[in-house]
């Protein structure tokens, strides 16, 4: 719904009578003169066209003083707006990449952990239009693979090149805690809005200075959701490879105000990643106003092109003997 307003209609209430008056004594100024014959017989000849116009040329000048007082009087275009729109979230998928995510995961026929959890990962993101996503790695140590981005494609793109490290080396070993620290530190200097972290893993914490529950305890302080997904049936995965603790990811869910997941097959993955998108799905804001557009230069603008036409049409064409 639009329409036009103006800032001071005083103004123009005031002026407008105050133009019709000067435009009435400047006519009758011009009405005095010589009397002639009568001259009507004259009006049932063909009329030209500077005729017709100076017939016209009293109402111009009259629509070019109106102009000029609501010129005066500041117009404005007022709108009624409405903008939908929908928070966004920053999401940091932190992804566990010790060897032990090369297990095949049940309910497939060749599909590692590690796979499956970047399949989930890249539908997720498709689905995620209007929110930052990142990715972080993690073994003995984090590592960021891609910051917070609107890229999905840059996320994509980085979520297929990562790997795992290599069995028994000394980066092969689970830091949940410092992931958790670590991600909560880059969502934390994002823009202030909703931020969660997924993260998922199929091992216990077994190294790093920092313990799970300090790391939970940091994301809770920086706002930030935690949704563990713990990967696998709880088999151990090699020699002296404990197996994922679903009882420490219920935990740090608990902490944060998230939901822990345990994926036991590549349907319940799935499903896990398909409820945290539901989670994190924030309704749409309508934010209504008006908006005001000034008219006031447009106006002047008219006026004086208008005036100054005016004067060259009445000194060329419309000029007339005394």
């Amino acid at each position: 719904m639009s329409g036009l307003a103006l800032s001071d209609p005083r103004l123009l209430l005031a002026t407008l009578p105050l133009l019709l008056l000067a435009e009435g004594w400047r006519r009758r100024r011009r009405a005095a003169g010589v009397a002639f014959a009568d001259f009507g017989w004259l009006a049932e000849l063909p009329r030209s066209w500077r005729d017709r116009l100076a017939a016209a040329w009293p109402h111009l000048r009259l629509a070019l003083l109106a102009l000029f007082a609501v010129a005066l009087a500041a117009p404005r275009l007022t709108r009624r707006a409405v903008h939908d729109e929908r928070p966004g979230v920053d999401l940091l998928v932190v992804l566990d990449a010790s060897s032990s995510m090369t297990a095949t995961l049940a309910g497939s026929f060749a599909s590692r952990r590690f796979d499956a959890a970047r399949a989930a990962a890249r539908t997720f993101a498709g689905r995620r239009a209007g929110d930052r996503i990142g990715l972080l790695t993690f073994a003995r140590y984090p590592r960021l693979r891609c910051p917070l981005t609107w890229d999905a494609a840059l996320f994509m793109a980085q979520l297929d090149a990562a790997s795992t490290v290599a069995p028994a080396s000394d980066e092969d070993r689970t830091g949940i805690g410092v992931a958790l620290a670590e991600g909560a530190a880059r969502l934390a200097a994002g823009s202030g809005r909703t931020r969660a972290l997924i993260l998922v893993t199929d091992g216990a914490n077994n190294v790093g200075p920092i313990e799970p529950q300090d790391g939970a305890a940091y994301c809770r302080s920086e706002g930030v959701r935690v949704y563990p997904i713990a990967l696998g049936a709880g088999e151990e995965f090699g020699s002296g490879t404990a197996a994922v603790d679903t009882a420490l990811l219920e935990s740090i869910a608990a902490e944060t105000g998230g939901s822990a997941f345990v994926a036991r097959d590549e349907s319940a993955l799935t499903a896990a990643w398909a409820t945290i998108d539901a989670l994190e799905q924030r309704p749409t804001v309508r934010r209504e106003g008006v908006v005001e557009q000034p008219l006031g230069n447009r106006a002047w603008i008219v006026v004086l092109i208008g005036w100054l036409l005016m004067s060259v049409v009445e000194r060329r064409w419309l000029r007339s003997a005394p």
